[in-house]
């Protein structure tokens, strides 16, 4: 990855792009590649499972091009920022001594441990995506996810103390789900109180363990049209898969949006909810 050069933003029009963290202009970049998890979900199977790292002194070229362009703060797009300490202390260094920006980045529950959070704090960190998927164990083993709810609850209280916003995805209606997961689900959201929360349901992607082993979700059909394969929310999600719960998706999707608006949580025009006060 350290042989690609850095992009000439100049080439593209930036003025159609409006990415923030905070309320500050933003340019995304990208550090790792690759990823050796097995969520039945997500897309990003395809990549390679062993994670590659760029130098962190290319990273810092990349930044140092986007803060000479008058930006200061940056997304950083990686599913596995985190996954690597010794690689991240001393981006975080260099992020600390050099430059005064802020950026997001991505990270699971089980990497963001009390002495990763300080490192993010210090080097600019402001926000950071996590993959919470749900709040019981039963369906986040059924997703692969390889964490725990109390996990998930650990890590939105740690970032949350340390004044880094929260943006949190769920998945609602995974194959397995029932009303007593969904509950989970909704108290562990209302007791962690993620400052942004993103709830989804379950699209079968190629590649996917959903796509491939469609039996072991009890998938009976999905879709044969790709268009209908949307990372926008589709509530009814019989115009995508079958399964032995698909019927209820819907009407849970409606309940934990009425439970979450009744307990303080905003619904944004892209499906997202926010809490009363941000960070």
């Amino acid at each position: 990855m350290d042989r690609l050069p850095t992009p000439n933003y100049r080439l593209v029009d930036l003025t159609k792009y409006h990415l923030t963290v905070g309320d500050r202009k933003a340019l995304p970049i990208a550090a790792v590649r690759g990823c050796p998890y097995e969520c039945a979900f997500c897309p990003s199977i395809y990549r390679s499972k062993v994670p590659h790292y760029r130098d962190p002194e290319d990273v810092a070229l990349d930044i140092e091009c986007i803060v000479n362009m008058g930006y200061s703060a940056v997304r950083i797009l990686d599913d596995l920022f985190i996954s690597n300490e010794p690689w991240l202390e001393e981006l975080c260094r260099i992020l600390r001594s050099r430059f005064r920006i802020w950026y997001r980045c991505c990270a699971r529950v089980d990497t963001l441990k009390e002495s990763v959070v300080q490192l993010l704090v210090e080097s600019g960190c402001r926000e950071v995506l996590v993959g919470a998927e749900s709040g019981s164990d039963v369906m986040l083993r059924a997703m692969r996810k390889g964490q725990s709810a109390i996990e998930v609850k650990q890590a939105i209280r740690r970032c949350k103390d340390a004044g880094i916003k929260v943006i949190a995805y769920f998945l609602v209606g995974f194959p397995g789900e029932t009303w007593e997961t969904l509950r989970e689900t909704f108290e562990l959201i209302r007791e962690s109180s993620p400052d942004e929360l993103h709830l989804h349901t379950p699209v079968p992607y190629p590649g996917t363990d959903l796509y491939n082993n469609p039996q072991r979700y009890g998938i009976t059909w999905m879709s044969p049209n790709f268009n209908d394969y949307s990372l926008n929310i589709r509530m009814d999600q019989r115009w995508i898969l079958t399964h032995p719960t698909s019927d209820n998706t819907q009407e849970m999707y409606s309940w934990i949006v009425a439970k979450l608006s009744r307990e303080g949580f905003k619904c944004s025009t892209d499906q997202s909810f926010t809490t009363g006060t941000t960070l």
